[in-house]
């Protein structure tokens, strides 16, 4: 079973993102996604993996997402040990802001708002960030792109 989920795993990412790669590379626009990957991303089934991660316990609904080793480097040492604190999330605390982060700075900010607040309440702030999110994406259409 651990096999069939890293197949389905890089099957959607890897060939998602080497497609994204091939077409900024070639196209130079701002539309980063082929024919599949956009399917993908609109329809959710690029979050799969993550869905199932979940159903495993591995990660949460709300909270950070997880990082590679490179852009995990590029975060301050504080907020490096604050993200270890908690699993992962497939929801980030971003979605539930007025504005969509910028910099890896906002990013942090957003992070470390929402990491702070679990650590004191963790079910109060999950339930609270849970609904602000939902309302942000079906209501405000808010999404990453």
């Amino acid at each position: 079973m651990k096999h069939i989920i890293t197949a389905i795993a890089l099957l959607l990412t890897t060939s998602v993102g080497a497609q994204k790669q091939k077409t900024l590379t070639i196209l130079h626009t701002n539309d980063t996604h082929s024919t599949v990957g956009a399917f993908l991303r609109r329809t959710w089934l690029d979050e799969l993996p993550m869905f199932i991660n979940i159903l495993k316990g591995e990660m949460k609904l709300v909270g950070v997402r997880p990082l590679s080793q490179h852009y995990f480097s590029l975060y301050t040492p504080e907020m490096q040990e604050l993200r270890t604190r908690t699993l992962p999330g497939l929801l980030p605390p971003f979605y539930y802001e007025a504005e969509q982060p910028h910099t890896l700075e906002e990013v942090q900010e957003s992070e470390q708002r929402y990491l702070e607040a679990y650590l004191q309440h963790p079910l109060r702030t999950d339930w609270r960030y849970f609904w602000g999110i939902m309302k942000n994406v079906f209501l405000r259409n808010k999404r990453s792109h």
